[in-house]
């Protein structure tokens, strides 16, 4: 009997999990193109995206496109956790992270 409500709330637990995103995450694809900074992002843990590379210059231009990018996340490729290692960025600008969330 034990058993059986085990197995119920092991149910109950993965259907409101599943509930509240219909679909599986993904990683999501960020895409950066620039003759001046060479930027890839990956997923080594889920809801984690780690951007790295090198930027020569265009500084904020370069990491606005990248935040805006993952503010237009969809809901299967949100992330919790942020994670930028840019060689040769001096200085970020301000507010660059404003209504990211």
């Amino acid at each position: 009997m034990k058993l059986n409500y085990l197995w119920i709330a092991i149910y109950l637990i993965v259907m409101a999990d599943s509930s509240h995103s219909f679909k599986k995450w993904r990683c999501p694809t960020i895409t950066f193109s620039s003759l001046t900074a060479t930027i890839s992002c990956n997923c080594d843990i889920p809801h984690t995206l780690r951007c790295d590379g090198s930027i020569r210059s265009e500084q904020k231009q370069s990491l606005n496109s990248l935040i805006n990018q993952v503010k237009m996340l969809s809901p299967q490729e949100s992330v919790t956790l942020l994670d930028i290692s840019i060689q040769n960025m001096t200085k970020l600008p301000g507010r660059m992270f404003k209504n990211v969330s």
